[in-house]
């Protein structure tokens, strides 16, 4: 676990003094918890969960800055995984965004961003008479 503080410290220290010029590059995971609604119904409410986790990983690859505004056009991918289960019962929900960005960097360590482009879905559970819907893809936003 210290191990895991000091390496997290370090790339926190290391990302202070890194700026994109020209290529840009940026990956990393995220966790917390997860919000998923079918047809209208909370699927946290509906299991009442013993655990309910949602992570993320996602890559983006792109250009920037364009003059003297730090905004940035780039590509991105991203999978999300929110998982809900107790003892008798498991939902995972699983989805993918992939599409253009354009980031704008107010200050260096505060990036917003806007994302849309092709998603879909891959859905698993063993609760008997739940329905969970297979995506032939779509549209999504980030």
């Amino acid at each position: 676990m210290r191990k895991r503080l000091i390496l997290a410290l370090m790339l926190f220290f290391v990302s202070l003094v890194v700026s994109a010029q020209g290529l840009y590059f940026d990956i990393g995971p995220g966790f917390g918890l997860g919000w998923t609604k079918i047809d209208g119904k909370d699927m946290v409410d509906r299991l009442d969960p013993s655990n309910d986790m949602a992570f993320s990983v996602g890559g983006k690859a792109g250009y920037g800055p364009f003059g003297n505004i730090p905004l940035y056009a780039v590509a991105e991918f991203t999978g999300i995984d929110h998982r809900i289960f107790n003892d008798s019962s498991n939902i995972q929900l699983t989805s993918f965004i992939l599409g253009p960005e354009v980031l704008f960097y107010p200050i260096p360590l505060i990036q917003i961003g806007m994302s849309m482009g092709y998603s879909f879905v891959s859905n698993q559970t063993d609760v008997q008479g739940l329905e969970l819907y297979k995506s032939k893809g779509g549209y999504a936003y980030n």
